[in-house]
């Protein structure tokens, strides 16, 4: 019979391959423990770097609704709970995050008068119940926008008609201070920009028009209608180089599809003196302040024989009809803006300028203002509420913007300036020229984002350490 003892190496063995296993098993335990710690704080530290820029973006919206309160007039309420003169800053406690982590930001803003171009700095600190905080800070700086920064601007659809329609620009009052200076071949530029926000297509019909700049959708392609005499193109555009091109007439640089622009319709004025509607000679006398113009209110202006209306001064008329044609200028007629003055017009009624049209004896479009004030009721781009037509052969030189309407240019004539409506359509011969200043008309539009900034080192950080150290 065997000893029980001859089996005691087996088992021992055994023992040993269990221990290993066991060891093994303690090993892969604890290091699946130490990753899943390692995930988990990566996740949180990748959580609370998302949260520090999301609370960075809501400093800089912060500052941005202050400096444009600031801009409306209403210093008092953009700048209450700030501190500092003549620059602001103020700290927002922005509550507890998950996970007990306390977020707040500190927002600086330069120049709260809002003198040259200001920026913002917004710098945003996430602090957990342990670990190191997140930050992210960011520097914006502001730049004056303009209504009129485009040409030719349709809510719906642009269309252009007849064979010798172009579009081109030029500057009326160069920033050198050496306007103004009148429309002509020998100053003409290509910065004749057209843009419509329609986002299905076809939104540009530019058919066989000339474009001397450059065309944008809210994201249809704008060469789907050039025809095979029209172009878009500009000076640098490489002619004899058409194989990268859309077309041979098409120059893909001067191409979008990510155009946006602003539609809301401007404000009528509620004062101004009564008149009776004008149908004979008159004059109107105004301001000596561009800023501050005379108001009037008048029912309606109708001219169709030989009649003269002029404007002396700086005027601005509402018409208060709000049917038919609030303004009609036909036959011989004619509206007559003095050298040095100005007219803005009010309307939500038709308005159709044609005749001897308008004589705007300035150089500078932005002293003919047209304003369609139809509302959108409906709510539908596709929808007009609004008739202008202007048409002859001579100048206009004008703004014209109306939103919710109809805009016809029809002729041999030029028109000069910007127009923004629902529809644009140019028939005829007619040559549409944008007026590059009106980009830098001051129009009461909210400042803007010019410039976009992180600073990610402590070298870029410590340029505004001491500022925002508060």
């Amino acid at each position: 019979m065997r000893s029980s003892l001859s089996r005691s190496p087996r088992r021992g063995a055994v023992l040993i391959v269990a221990l290993i296993f066991a060891a093994g098993i303690a090993i892969s335990l604890g290091s699946f423990l130490r990753l899943s710690t390692t995930a988990s704080q990566l996740s949180y530290r990748s959580f609370f770097a998302g949260s520090a820029m999301n609370a960075a973006e809501t400093g800089l919206e912060f500052g941005m609704w202050s400096v444009n309160k600031a801009l409306a007039g209403e210093s008092s309420a953009a700048w209450s709970g700030w501190t500092g003169s003549p620059h602001a800053q103020r700290t927002f406690d922005l509550g507890t995050l998950s996970g007990g982590a306390r977020s707040q930001v500190k927002v600086y803003v330069n120049r709260r008068d809002l003198s040259g171009e200001p920026f913002i700095v917004s710098r945003s600190i996430i602090t957990p119940p342990n670990g190191a905080t997140s930050e992210r800070w960011i520097k914006v700086t502001l730049k004056k926008r303009s209504r009129y920064a485009s040409g030719l601007v349709a809510k719906d659809t642009i269309r252009f008609s007849g064979n010798n329609a172009s579009v081109d620009s030029w500057d009326s009052e160069p920033p050198d201070g050496s306007g103004p200076v009148p429309y002509s071949t020998a100053v003409r530029k290509d910065n004749g920009s057209v843009g419509s926000v329609l986002i299905e297509n076809p939104s540009i019909f530019t058919n066989n028009a000339d474009i001397w700049g450059s065309a944008s959708t809210g994201g249809t392609d704008p060469t789907t209608n050039v025809g095979s005499n029209g172009s878009i193109l500009g000076a640098d555009s490489a002619t004899k180089d058409k194989s990268s091109w859309i077309k041979i007439n098409v120059d893909p640089d001067r191409i979008a599809t990510d155009f946006t622009a602003d539609f809301e319709v401007q404000k009528t004025p509620i004062d101004g003196t009564t008149l009776t509607a004008i149908t004979t000679n008159h004059t109107l006398v105004g301001s000596n302040n561009f800023y501050a113009p005379t108001v009037y209110r008048i029912p309606y202006i109708s001219l169709n024989g030989n009649e003269l209306f002029k404007i002396t001064g700086h005027v601005s008329i509402v018409l208060t009809n709000t049917t038919g044609e609030a303004l009609s200028i036909t036959g011989n007629a004619g509206m007559q803006i003095d050298l040095g003055a100005s007219l803005r017009i009010y309307s939500s009624a038709d308005i159709k300028i044609a005749g001897n049209g308008v004589a705007n004896l300035n150089p500078q479009p932005k002293t003919l203002m047209v304003y369609g004030t139809a509302t959108d009721s409906d709510n539908n781009s596709s929808t007009t509420h609004q008739t202008i037509n202007i048409a002859g052969n001579g100048d206009l030189k004008a703004i014209v913007d109306a939103p919710n309407a109809t805009t016809n240019i029809n002729g041999n004539g030029n028109v000069m300036g910007s127009v923004i409506s629902g529809k644009i359509n140019i028939t005829g011969n007619a040559a549409f020229h944008y007026d590059e200043s009106l980009g830098r008309l001051d129009s009461g539009e909210p400042l803007g984002l010019h410039e976009w900034n992180e600073f990610v080192t402590f070298a870029d950080r410590q340029v505004f350490g001491s500022i925002m150290n508060f």
